[in-house]
């Protein structure tokens, strides 16, 4: 991994109320934490900051029903449902997937990082909007 990439990573978790990140690039894998004692210091989130990412409701049909297999965010990031604007979505709510086909990008630091069906099955939920930040570990998809 690049020095400046990882300088990157470091600033922002500094600049932001995250605790840790994990990065795998290839063979490399990167986890940067925060101190704890730093983390309980942060500064409460600002208006302005809840204004730029407002939540978002989830559609009833995206909670699960605690069968299947539970696909997370292998990464802090953004999550995509679409390769592009103008493209389809990778999966939608009922559709057959087999292990191995890509279900979403999740955006890290402007590096694109596919997450991929760990199983065979259909999409029973989709747990994040199209556009919305994940944590580490955040459920994004149901496969039962």
């Amino acid at each position: 991994m690049d020095i400046e990439k990882l300088k990157d990573l470091i600033k922002l978790i500094e600049g932001s109320s995250l605790a840790e990140i994990d990065l795998k690039e290839g063979n490399n894998r990167v986890r940067v934490r925060r101190d704890h004692k730093a983390v309980d210091d942060a500064p409460a989130v600002s208006a302005r900051q809840v204004a730029q990412h407002p939540p978002v409701p989830l559609p009833e049909q995206a909670e699960p029903t605690n069968t299947g297999t539970v696909i997370s965010a292998p990464l802090v990031g953004v999550f995509y449902r679409r390769s592009s604007a103008t493209s389809a979505a990778f999966v939608e709510i009922g559709q057959c997937v087999a292990k191995g086909d890509v279900l979403c990008i999740v955006e890290a630091m402007k590096m694109m990082n596919t997450v991929e069906a760990t199983c065979s099955g259909v999409i029973e939920a989709i747990m994040v909007e199209d556009g919305q930040p994940v944590e580490y570990g955040q459920p994004l998809f149901n496969i039962v």
